[in-house]
């Protein structure tokens, strides 16, 4: 195995995990009005469709393996296809746009971060007021109460 296939077989317990927390707490997160201000931003609305995985390869150690792990709903099922099919003379049934799509949410991002800059600490306000540390701990719960639960059912 190549050093790459290494670290992703490490790492992916961990991400599997992550994935099962996410796809079973964040659909009633989704809906808190806690995170009302986050849902927006992120133009995040309707069901959960997936929960993509994607290699960070900037600024990793040789034992480090990074991802962003995103949450995929409806409502950006819909943008990503609205992107791919603007400006295009295909069916419109046909779906498509999404490295387009994941592309602009991080250069609106960067944006963000460059308006912000010299401002205020930029992470410190995002987290505060997206409600992120809620939301983190929110999760924590549930893996808590999953972990909890598993005790019992060995049992």
């Amino acid at each position: 195995m190549t050093p790459e296939e290494d670290m992703f077989e490490m790492a992916s317990p961990l991400l599997k995990e992550s994935i099962r927390i996410l796809k079973e707490k964040l659909p009633e997160a989704v809906e808190d009005p806690v995170w009302k201000t986050l849902r927006d931003y992120t133009k995040t609305s309707g069901r959960l469709v997936k929960i993509l995985i994607l290699k960070v390869s900037a600024n990793e150690t040789e034992k480090q393996y990074k991802v962003h792990i995103v949450p995929y709903f409806e409502s950006h099922l819909c943008l990503t296809t609205m992107l791919f099919q603007k400006g295009r003379d295909i069916d419109k049934c046909k779906t498509g746009g999404m490295i387009r799509w994941l592309g602009e949410q991080e250069k609106r991002l960067d944006d963000q971060i460059e308006i912000w800059r010299g401002t205020c600490h930029f992470p410190t306000a995002l987290v505060e007021s997206f409600e992120l540390i809620k939301l983190a701990d929110h999760l924590k719960e549930k893996k808590k109460t999953m972990r909890n639960q598993k005790s019992k059912d060995k049992k």
